[in-house]
């Protein structure tokens, strides 16, 4: 029996297709991680990788998929903010101050 990190490694290497929804959202949750570095795609800040959460970049609703090209990594105060609305909505929040708002009632 392997471990999930075993899998995960050998799904890395490209030679084992996901059995679950859990390996697979590891996986693209790895990726993500690596690639943003622990900084949130919304406002920048830098996070402890368990604070950050996956999103959609564009919504499941609004036509969006689960491949990893659509997916970004956020902080709790940006993903509850952006909900099921574009990058757009965020970033125009982000400009008014909305966002900092919201951080700081988190606190």
């Amino acid at each position: 029996m392997t471990t999930m990190e075993e899998r995960v490694a050998r799904i890395e290497g490209g030679y084992e297709h996901l059995a679950t929804k859990a390996e697979e959202y590891l996986f693209k949750r790895k990726k993500l991680l690596g690639a943003q570095t622990g900084n949130c795609e919304g406002c920048g800040e830098h996070f402890l990788d368990r604070s950050l959460t996956i999103d959609h970049i564009v919504p499941v609703s609004k036509g969006g998929t689960d491949h990893l090209e659509n997916l970004q990594l956020l902080c709790g105060a940006c993903n509850s903010l952006k909900g099921d609305r574009p990058m757009e909505y965020l970033w125009a929040r982000a400009c008014d101050g909305s966002l900092r708002r919201l951080d700081m009632a988190m606190v």
